[in-house]
């Protein structure tokens, strides 16, 4: 087994996608609300605070993002990996709208914007992805009530055969 390899077995990635949608939910919150508040008030900043459509969607992802994190507990961390997944789809495809249309839907996406898309969606896909993959497999272990024979990260032939067989007894 490589260092890496060892080293990421360490690494919870169900917490990983719970800090990350916390952490980019509180930032999106707070970026669009002072923009929204600058914006309102005039007060000059030196980025471009005038794209309200842009800076509300930034408001509702971070709500919706920090509400998903803070409600899915007891079990329920499914969700914010999904969560993960469904926001790095529409931001990775934020940022290739970005680069293809001038002005998609109305909004004023410039480099930096479509910049911090492809950087917060890839990232995100990857980290509820990765949480995903392990809360499934953690599941195929608590359905057969024995421990599952994993080898590089993968429930062992010998498990999936036996999984298999108990599913055409049932039917």
């Amino acid at each position: 087994m490589s260092l890496l390899r060892a080293e990421l077995n360490l690494i919870d990635p169900v917490r990983l996608v719970r800090l990350y949608v916390w952490v980019v939910g509180a930032g999106l919150l707070l970026d669009g609300a002072l923009l929204l508040l600058v914006n309102g008030l005039d007060v000059p900043v030196p980025v471009n605070a005038t794209d309200w459509r842009y800076n509300l969607l930034h408001l509702v992802w971070g709500i919706a993002l920090l509400a998903v994190s803070v409600l899915a507990r007891d079990g329920h961390d499914i969700r914010v990996a999904w969560a993960a997944v469904i926001f790095g789809a529409f931001f990775v495809s934020l940022g290739v709208l970005g680069l293809t249309i001038d002005q998609p839907f109305g909004l004023q996406l410039g480099p930096g914007e479509n910049a911090f898309h492809f950087i917060v969606g890839p990232v995100a896909l990857i980290l509820g992805g990765w949480a995903l993959r392990t809360l499934s497999l953690a599941r195929v272990v608590s359905h057969t009530g024995t421990p599952a024979e994993l080898r590089n990260g993968q429930v062992s032939r010998r498990h999936a055969r036996r999984r298999r067989g108990k599913a055409r007894r049932r039917s």
